[in-house]
């Protein structure tokens, strides 16, 4: 029991995670708890779950083809995953004021439009985030990613600017459980903690024979190529594993450097 938590909540992944599940708190990705909900999402998958199409929202099985790799993504394409305008709850508001009157609920002004958190550009404290709690041995673990102060990045109203009144969205916001965990559900939903894709550098080299006097050999000729390729498990078998027989590695892609 928890006297701010409950009443018809989901389960907190993507948010700030309950209390009594997150200890001790501010802990960094690697250290995430056993108890914590965001372990779920390494046994279950719901399918696309911000999909308007019911068949798509419960789909059996989630794919990682052209999935980024969180542990060696760029920053600017950590930010690409998270940028956007929050869509998940069309009443989003703020109230305007903090005083409660029995004949009617706070004041409510008109709808508010939001983004995902940002510093001077889209999403910037989501991709430092991520940086920041590397390397990731399980995509659950984002929901641990930490801000510079130390508290969980995702669902935290703490993030958002300020009112021109000097308050800040932590005491006025007002979201739904689907909004406030929209930006990692766009982050987790398009992220993998490894990848099949590799870029390979061969340098060779021809060089002349060295002796007691001369250790330092002299490089006659060169070659330098750079491939792309793919590591392709093959057909499966019907558990899903991998048949090692089937297993190659294919270049897509080569050039000289």
């Amino acid at each position: 029991p928890s006297p701010y938590f409950g009443g018809g909540n989901t389960l907190r992944i993507g948010r700030p995670e309950h209390p009594k599940f997150d200890q001790p708190s501010g802990h960094l990705p690697v250290n995430m708890p056993s108890t914590h909900a965001a372990r779920l999402l390494d046994l279950f998958h719901a399918g696309k779950s911000r999909s308007s199409v019911k068949a798509l929202r419960e789909g059996p099985l989630a794919r990682i083809e052209g999935h980024m790799n969180v542990n060696t993504a760029s920053r600017d394409a950590l930010r690409s995953m998270a940028a956007g305008k929050l869509v998940m709850d069309p009443k989003l508001s703020k109230r305007t004021s903090d005083v409660f009157d029995t004949r009617m609920a706070p004041a409510v002004s008109p709808l508010t439009t939001l983004s995902t958190p940002t510093m001077s550009k889209e999403s910037d404290i989501i991709a430092d985030a991520i940086i920041r709690g590397r390397p990731y041995t399980s995509t659950s673990e984002l929901a641990c990613a930490l801000h510079s102060d130390g508290k969980q990045v995702f669902g935290n109203a703490f993030l958002y600017p300020y009112t021109p009144t000097g308050k800040s969205y932590t005491s006025q916001l007002q979201w739904s459980d689907s909004a406030a965990e929209e930006a990692f559900g766009r982050v987790y939903e398009a992220s993998t903690t490894r990848s099949r894709n590799y870029r390979v550098w061969v340098v060779g080299q021809a060089i002349s024979p060295t002796t007691a006097i001369s250790t330092n050999p002299e490089v006659i000729s060169e070659v330098r190529r750079v491939l792309t390729v793919f590591a392709d498990p093959g057909a499966r078998e019907t558990t899903g594993a991998i048949i090692p027989s089937n297993f190659r590695v294919i270049s897509l892609h080569e050039n000289d450097f």
